[in-house]
């Protein structure tokens, strides 16, 4: 099993990482169902960076959006074609991220929320 360090260096690379590449494939013309694709990739992406994947609901969304990607979209696959309620999943994404430490202030009755990657 992974430290929780090394799970935080790991998590930290790769939203530096897709912050550099995700601006060269918005820019890309796509005339393909690569497209489809690559926004099925972002959306699971956006899941797994909040951590929300962990959560069953989470697992079911990427599982569901990975069986429609690559070859399962084409017109010759066998498998039956998949629609997913997209308003769905946006609304799920909004909630807080699993990545985060939420702190109830009592005194001003409201949350504060703190990212556990920055907590030591």
């Amino acid at each position: 099993m992974r430290s929780a360090k090394r799970e935080a260096r790991s998590a930290k690379r790769e939203a530096r990482s897709a912050k550099r590449e995700a601006p060269i494939f918005d820019s890309v013309q796509w005339h393909s169902k690569k497209y489809s694709d690559y926004l099925d990739f972002k959306l699971i992406f956006r899941i797994t960076q909040k951590g929300l994947h962990y959560i069953s609901e989470g697992a079911d969304f990427v599982n569901l959006i990975g069986s429609r990607m690559n070859n399962n979209r084409l017109s010759t696959s066998n498998k039956p074609k998949i629609d997913i309620d997209l308003e769905k999943i946006e609304e799920f994404i909004k909630q807080p991220s699993n990545y985060e430490i939420r702190v109830l202030l009592a005194s001003e009755e409201k949350f504060l929320f703190y990212p556990w990657i920055a907590i030591k």
